[in-house]
């Protein structure tokens, strides 16, 4: 009986497909770590019912896409941390409904800009790192609404402030 595990490490595994639901009866999981797998895409429903997860690793993936949807159920979820995936954008969809998510991890990615509404909706969020990155633009509107940031990483990227 699994339903009371509270940690899982997964990490180097060599996990290459994560089946939607798969997590879905692990209801006490707080902390999850999938890093250094490979990991490609992270479909709709691939974290259902994990309501009281608050850490998730999915750092040194191969992650290229995030299916709007792949994060539903973590509405307590603090710490995201995507670092050295193969993200090229991020849609505002993927991050929705995460409104808990206080450390955002996304450096060492291909992420070439920021869209102004991508961290709409995020009151929590105190700390986005984005070093390492390819982005030459970031709309001026970008981190208006993060009330509670208070540290953003942006170094190492292609910024243009001309």
């Amino acid at each position: 009986n699994f339903q009371l595990v509270k940690i899982i490490d997964l990490m180097e595994n060599n996990i290459e497909n994560l089946e939607p639901g798969l997590f879905s009866n692990l209801l006490s999981l707080i902390e999850l770590d999938l890093g250094y797998n490979n990991i490609r895409i992270l479909k709709k429903n691939t974290f259902l019912n994990l309501t009281n997860l608050k850490h998730l690793s999915l750092q040194y993936n191969k992650i290229d896409l995030i299916e709007p949807g792949a994060f539903n159920s973590l509405i307590s979820l603090q710490i995201l941390l995507l670092t050295k995936n193969l993200l090229i954008s991020l849609d505002r969809l993927v991050l929705f409904g995460l409104r808990s998510l206080v450390i955002l991890g996304l450096g060492s990615n291909n992420i070439k800009s920021i869209n102004g509404k991508t961290f709409d909706n995020f009151p929590n969020l105190i700390e986005i790192n984005l070093h390492n990155n390819k982005i030459k633009e970031i709309d001026k509107n970008s981190f208006q609404n993060l009330i509670s940031l208070h540290y953003l990483v942006l170094s190492n990227n292609q910024l243009d402030l001309a």
